[in-house]
């Protein structure tokens, strides 16, 4: 499968002004920003780089506070990156640039100005002086240059990012626009060229159906299309199917939801009662039945005879999902409810019930008896650890790899740091690592280089070439291993376990080596590989890494940003699976210690991420 380009942008946080603020139509306001940090400039005294927007669905997380006391929420700027520490009235939004000007040094951003949202409240008060805070964007996609023809479809939400697509055009192809929006007050001129057809269908926000009926009715050009679609989240399900019935490959298509419809004013799967609701929607997923719905409705004995169930026991898991809104029941027929729609739509939210962090949810069975006995929860249910469980499954190592690829927006910093060099300022020399008798270090196998080659000259003819050698371990290891690749010209290679490797050699491009055993290298790197690791674990996979190399690089999350989970709960849930707390810069010294490894430079990245320097200790 051909994978996505992107291009990464430093994480800076900024702060600019309203310059000029104009109505567009009576729900939508274009505000015009401007200010020196949208330019060079420095924070902290750390140089920071001028704003950059690179692709037309770029966005930029705008940062409010509840209680309108911005100070407290505001992430901290670290030299490469951006920090999110926990902050309860911090209250952040996407939204795509809409245009920049360099030269002016003016930035452009649309808002809806409808809902209760602190976006749209800001926008809807903002006069000209008041400022912005805001943060991104963290990367730009690149379209396949192979798309014949393009589908922009979406609500009003997406129309400032169709705008700019029509203005920058990325590809010289025909482009086919839906517009779905609530009436013709909200139309607008777009810069349509010859062999473009634009659709606008009037819809109130979110409905379900009308954009998806729109864009099965379009005449569509000839050849293989790219197809872009934002809107609420659940309106996009039909468009999702349709890309299906295409066979459009994901690498040709970008559906995001803006936005979440409120029904009850929260999510429809918030506040599920535990734990019988979790299990039976675990349950759903698992059999099939939420895709089986995601037609329509469908009685309920022809259903048990889809999946294969019991017609009675399925009635009774049945029951249980009519409460959290995932299914319901009428006149004999079987549908989806709200919570259902949200979990064909979103794979994020399926996540929270089939991901690994159901997984380690799953383990909080065996949670008492764990503390009790100082092991694992994971390996009292699953009677092996949870790094062994990874090893043997390549769906959970996947999840854990995709979330890897989020390190390139942090690691940009990482060629500078000075045990690249010696001492003379030439490259680091080999590891220390006792031979065996076949010419690779000892360890718990030998080396592997292409040919039976050195792997400091293994890619010599390659895109690494005169560079260090250096071996990289861990869900992250691809990003990891391609900037060092490209910006310091290492002889990579990746070390894994059978199963991971197979998973970061089918995510990687060309320039790599990849090899489950370790070799002579210069510098041997981690790349959020101790997470999932035991105490024991950990030391083991550094024991190997000190033997193949005098220098190492420890990348590896310590904490949850303020973003993302509960820190608490995530908290447990680590607990849960390797039997440790979340670790701390001091555990990390002491587990390195353990294999006679010294830390010598250590910096946080952002995101609960953290950069650890060792060298060799001097105990053999």
């Amino acid at each position: 499968m051909t994978r996505r380009q992107t291009v990464v942008h430093p994480l800076v946080l900024r702060r600019a002004q309203v310059e000029r603020v104009r109505d567009l139509n009576p729900r939508t306001r274009r505000v015009t920003l401007t200010g020196a940090e949208l330019r060079a400039f420095e924070r902290d005294g750390l140089p920071m780089p001028p704003f950059a927007t690179a692709a037309f669905d770029d966005h930029v997380k705008l940062v409010f506070a509840e209680d309108g006391d911005i100070a407290p929420v505001l992430p901290v700027q670290l030299e490469d990156g951006i920090d999110w520490p926990p902050a309860p009235t911090r209250r952040a939004r996407d939204y795509t640039p809409t245009r920049f000007d360099p030269e002016s040094g003016e930035l452009d951003l649309e808002f809806v100005l409808h809902g209760d949202g602190p976006a749209a409240a800001w926008a809807a008060a903002a006069r000209p002086g008041d400022d912005l805070w805001f943060a991104g964007p963290k990367s730009s996609t690149l379209l396949p240059a192979t798309a014949d023809w393009v589908l922009l479809a979406g609500d009003e939400t997406a129309l400032p990012a169709i705008e700019r697509y029509l203005r920058e055009r990325p590809l010289d192809v025909p482009v086919r626009v839906v517009a779905a929006v609530p009436d013709a007050t909200a139309h607008r001129d777009l810069p349509l060229r010859p062999g473009d057809r634009i659709t606008w269908v009037a819809a109130e926000a979110g409905d379900p159906t009308v954009l998806a009926d729109a864009v099965r009715g379009l005449d569509r050009p000839p050849g293989a299309p790219y197809l872009w679609a934002a809107a609420e989240s659940r309106s996009l399900l039909p468009l999702r199917r349709f890309a299906a019935e295409l066979r459009v490959p994901k690498s040709h298509t970008s559906i995001t939801g803006y936005w979440h419809r409120r029904d009850a004013g929260a999510s429809a799967l918030a506040g599920l009662p535990a734990p019988t609701a979790w299990f039976a929607v675990r349950a759903a997923i698992r059999l099939g039945l939420v895709d089986a719905l995601a037609a329509g409705p469908v009685p309920l004995p022809a259903l048990a005879e889809q999946l294969g169930i019991d017609r009675r026991r399925l009635a009774v898991l049945l029951g249980v999902l009519e409460g959290p809104g995932v299914a319901a029941t009428a006149d004999g027929a079987v549908a989806l409810a709200p919570a259902g729609e949200e979990l064909l739509a979103d794979e994020h939210a399926r996540e929270r019930f089939t991901g690994l962090d159901a997984d380690r949810a799953l383990a909080l069975t065996g949670l008492a008896e764990s503390l009790e006995l100082d092991e694992p929860a994971w390996s009292r249910v699953h009677g092996r650890t949870y790094r062994q469980s990874l090893e043997h499954d390549r769906h959970r190592y996947e999840e854990l790899a995709e979330e890897g690829e989020g390190l390139a927006h942090l690691i940009t910093g990482l060629p500078r740091l000075a045990l690249w060099c010696d001492g003379s300022g030439t490259e680091a020399a080999s590891g220390e690592g006792a031979p065996s008798t076949d010419g690779a270090v000892s360890g718990e196998g030998t080396a592997h280089a292409r040919n039976g080659t050195d792997p400091r000259t293994a890619n010599a003819t390659g895109p690494g070439g005169g560079g260090p050698a250096v071996a990289v371990t861990g869900p992250g290891a691809v990003a990891v291993a391609d900037l060092l690749r490209d910006r310091l010209g290492a002889v990579t290679t990746v070390v894994e376990s059978a199963v991971p490797l197979a998973v970061l050699r089918d995510e990687a491009g060309p320039g790599h080596d990849f090899s489950e055993r370790w070799g002579r290298h210069d510098v041997a790197v981690t790349a959020l590989a101790l997470g999932h690791r035991t105490d024991a674990e950990a030391v083991a996979l550094l024991t190997e890494m000190r033997r193949a190399a005098g220098r190492a690089v420890l990348i590896e999350a310590l904490r949850p940003d303020g973003l993302g989970p509960a820190a608490a709960d995530e908290a447990l849930l680590r607990l849960a699976a390797t039997g440790s707390a979340p670790r701390t810069p001091g555990d990390i010294a002491l587990l390195a210690a353990e294999a006679d490894w010294a830390v010598t430079g250590h910096r946080p990245l952002g995101w609960g991420v953290e950069c650890f320097e060792l060298s060799a200790g001097t105990a053999r």
